[in-house]
């Protein structure tokens, strides 16, 4: 690619957001997000004013004088980027169209705005903390209420028990995700959902991508939804057991079952280290923005004896939270999960010997079948982890 010093550059929609610690460059027509430098940030405002790329660079040297600049590199890395639609009157991004940028837009569904607004962005907000201190404080004084590991089994067949499980915990997660996507759409922030893993566990998420528009204190609130909304089901959950202590033996120990799985989610959120809830209000408001990618590179760096970027003391810190986390998560799967379900399995392929009219016989066929679907939305999500990761590199090794 040639580019000069007089090139005339012509950049993609792109939208500047200048924050305390950081500054995002949004990509209006790809919904992409960049961190870049204050340089940086200045030479693509320099660009858009169409000034020469020349005269750029020679300011931004006087201006960032401990810097290296380059503009004529910096233009071909926006060219990598698909941030540049012209140069020197040659097209190489088709020019967007200004309903495709405003796209998005048309797509919000008022209510959602305004149901959002009432239950994240009014007085209504102070049930959340009141919910999960009145949660704690039961549990402790009143533990008969707390969770329970034998509520998992609330009849005698596994896969019954699985389907109860599978559906309850689908519903809680789906309430989980939707108090996500309506704190979102309440600061008018797009959320769409979809299914993905942390190591060997399934979760479903809602990818807040333009959340990077607010900013910091604002993304805490959507970041922080869905376990509000946990901390809510959790307190009505004791509550209806306290209020109605004779109700039907599957509808409590369903009330059971729900108090045992709110407590994991709640548990689980705090393991910053498998990209939960909690680890994204950290990276916010730390400002230590791909806070993980960061840590896992020092610690690369330490390993291999190799040079590494100067750190802050709190991304070494968090370095060192990862690597236990890691570890905790290895001895968790050899010594609880992977044990667990072989025993679990063996179960099921005993049922498989009874004549195939018998009850037991299609117990077990189910319950396989019901974990092999599990398995496979796993491997399907490890693989599309893996061609996203070759891609990427590819993508480098192209460029």
């Amino acid at each position: 690619m040639d580019i000069r010093r007089d090139s005339q550059v012509q950049l993609t929609p792109l939208v500047i957001h200048r924050q305390k610690k950081n500054i995002i460059i949004e990509d209006v027509r790809m919904k992409e997000y960049y961190e870049m430098s204050p340089a940086a940030a200045d030479a693509i405002e320099a660009i858009q004013a169409a000034r020469q790329l020349g005269e750029i660079e020679e300011e931004l040297k006087q201006r960032y004088p401990d810097e290296e600049i380059d503009i004529i590199q910096f233009v071909s890395d926006l060219i990598e980027l698909g941030m540049v639609i012209q140069l020197d009157g040659r097209m190489l991004q088709p020019e967007p169209e200004h309903t495709e940028i405003q796209h998005h837009q048309r797509k919000e569904i008022p209510i959602f705005h305004k149901l959002g607004c009432f239950l994240f962005r009014t007085p209504f907000i102070l049930i959340y903390p009141v919910a999960l201190i009145y949660s704690v404080w039961m549990v402790l004084t009143r533990p008969q209420y707390g969770p329970e590991f034998h509520s998992m089994h609330l009849v005698d067949t596994m896969t019954l028990n699985v389907l109860i499980w599978a559906g309850l915990s689908l519903f809680l997660l789906a309430l989980h995700e939707f108090s996500h996507f309506l704190a979102a759409r309440a600061f008018r922030v797009p959320a769409r959902y979809d299914f993905g893993h942390r190591y060997f566990f399934l979760v479903l998420e809602t990818q807040l991508t333009e959340i990077w528009k607010l900013e910091p204190r604002k993304r805490i609130i959507p970041y922080l939804a869905g376990m509000m909304n946990d901390s809510v089901m959790f307190a009505l959950s004791i509550t209806l057991r306290i209020l109605f202590p004779e109700m039907n033996d599957v509808l409590y120990g369903i009330l059971e079952l729900a108090t045992f799985y709110l407590t994991i989610m709640l548990v689980f959120q705090t393991c910053v280290f498998m990209k939960t809830d909690l680890y994204y209000v950290i990276e916010s408001l730390s400002g230590h923005l791909n806070l993980q990618e960061r840590a896992v590179q020092w610690m690369k760096g330490l390993f291999l004896r190799r040079d590494r970027e100067k750190e802050p003391a709190f991304v070494k810190f968090f370095a060192f939270i990862y690597t236990a986390g890691i570890g905790l998560v290895a001895w968790f799967f050899v010594n609880r999960g992977y044990p667990q379900f072989l025993h679990f399995i063996d179960h099921a392929t005993d049922h498989l010997s009874y004549p195939i009219t018998h009850f037991f016989f299609w117990d077990g066929l189910l319950f396989i079948a019901v974990n092999s679907l599990s398995l496979a939305l796993l491997f399907y999500s490890w693989y599309r982890q893996l061609m996203e990761y070759l891609r990427s590199r590819s993508s480098e090794a192209a460029g």
